[in-house]
């Protein structure tokens, strides 16, 4: 891929460092950021945000640079991955705002205003049918989740429980064809979905989310 030659991708208004160990960031992507403005329209309010698997660090520091008093904690199970996040954080001036926290999603007990996620959702199938370049070039831990896509939405089910309170929203990026099944698995947790937000080529890609109770 070109980014990778170049080590470059533009996300939002911004060109990211990107190299093999980080997801180049996805046009897709950027719906989570619209998601958020539609919800929180005052951009001076204070606001704690957390983007678990931050990959790259685009919508954690993209949201940084829109909400520029928000405190925002990014996780990633990578290392590696975490210096091109912290990387990227020095050259957009956020390092003040962010911390960079090394871990499988998060383990943390602190709520939350903003949740958002884009983890891995490929099944076993779509995985071995990508492209080979993009095999190649992009970590498989950030793309595969498991033979049914789901492993990583399981796991975010109690997390978010755990982090949220009544005021919280979750937005969280999907597969095709999965968006039923993600609600269901949250809903056991108490977590109830009150928006679909529709991608360019009109599939189902982020849910937003409410603790029930």
């Amino acid at each position: 891929p070109i980014s990778k030659i170049f080590n470059n991708k533009s996300f939002w208004n911004l060109d990211f460092y990107v190299n093999k160990e980080v997801l180049d960031p996805r046009p897709e992507t950027e719906f989570i950021i619209e998601g958020i403005e539609k919800y929180f329209k005052n951009k001076k309010q204070k606001l704690n945000l957390i983007d678990v698997g931050t990959g790259s660090g685009c919508l954690a520091i993209s949201l940084a640079k829109e909400y520029l008093s928000s405190i925002v904690i990014a996780t990633d199970i990578s290392y590696k991955a975490l210096k091109v996040a912290k990387k990227n954080s020095k050259k957009f001036k956020t390092e003040d705002r962010i911390k960079f926290i090394n871990c499988d999603l998060y383990n943390g007990n602190e709520v939350f205003d903003i949740i958002v996620s884009n983890p891995p959702y490929l099944t076993s199938e779509e995985y071995n049918n990508l492209d080979k370049g993009m095999q190649l070039n992009e970590p498989r831990v950030a793309l595969y989740a498991g033979c049914d896509g789901l492993k990583y939405y399981k796991k975010l089910g109690p997390i978010i429980q755990r982090i949220s309170n009544k005021k919280s929203m979750s937005f969280i990026e999907i597969g095709h064809k999965q968006k039923d099944k993600i609600i269901k698995i949250f809903d056991e947790f108490g977590i109830k979905c009150v928006d679909i937000i529709i991608d360019y080529q009109k599939y189902d890609r982020i849910l937003v989310f409410k603790k029930k109770n």
